[in-house]
C-alpha cells in the first residue's frame, strides 16, 4: 500500500523551518498508525494533506485523503504518560525530559514535525509560529505569512534555564 504525503519542498536558511510549496514524499505502509486504516478522521480545510492508496494487483480499490493536522494525533496515551510525569511548572525546562517538553507542546497546540521531531507548529487565530529545540536553546518564529500584521518573521531564542511556566507565557504572548 503506497502512501504519499504532501510535505514541504523549500526550507528557510534560517532554522530550517519548512515553507511552501509542497511535493509529495513516498514512505513505507508500515509507518503509518493502524488506527487511521480503519476509520478515517474527518476532514478539514487544511492544505497540507495525506493521500493513501490501497491497490490489488495494480487495481485501486481505495483513496483516503486525511489532513496533516488529523494525522499526528495532537495528543496520544503515551504524551498522557509523559504529561503526569512533568515537574513543576516553576522548574527549569531543561530539568524536564524530552518526551515531556514534547507532550507539553502538544498540549499546548503544537504539531510535531514528521521529518524533524525536534520542530513544532502552531497556528493560532492573531499568529502562526514554528518551534524548533536546540541543544541549548528553544527557537521560535512567528511567521509574517500568518495572519497579524507582522512586516517579517519575529524570532526569539529563549533559555532552557527559565521555568516552564515563563517560557509558556512568553511563547503564547504572541509576536
Amino acid at each position: 500500500m503506497p502512501l504519499s504525503i504532501c510535505a514541504p519542498k523549500t526550507l528557510t536558511p534560517s532554522l530550517s523551518f519548512p515553507t511552501l510549496p509542497f511535493r509529495k514524499l513516498h514512505l513505507c505502509p508500515q509507518s503509518l498508525p493502524t488506527h487511521h486504516l480503519h476509520s478515517p478522521p474527518p476532514l478539514s480545510t487544511t492544505t497540507s494533506c495525506i493521500r493513501i492508496s490501497r491497490r490489488r494487483r495494480g487495481e485501486m480499490l481505495k483513496t483516503l485523503v486525511y489532513h496533516r493536522e488529523e494525522f499526528h494525533p495532537e495528543f496520544s496515551a503515551e504524551d498522557e504518560v509523559w504529561l503526569e510525569r512533568l515537574p513543576d511548572k516553576e522548574k527549569a525546562l531543561n530539568s524536564h525530559t524530552l518526551q515531556s517538553v514534547r507532550a507539553w507542546l502538544k498540549k499546548l497546540g503544537f504539531r510535531q514535525d514528521r521529518e524533524d521531531r525536534a520542530q513544532f507548529s502552531i497556528e493560532r487565530p492573531d499568529w502562526h509560529a514554528m518551534i524548533a529545540l536546540d541543544v541549548t536553546e528553544l527557537h521560535i518564529r512567528y511567521l509574517k505569512s500568518g495572519p497579524g500584521n507582522l512586516k517579517k518573521d519575529v524570532d526569539r531564542k529563549l533559555s532552557y534555564k527559565l521555568s516552564r511556566e515563563e517560557i509558556e507565557n512568553a511563547i503564547l504572548k504572541g509576536p
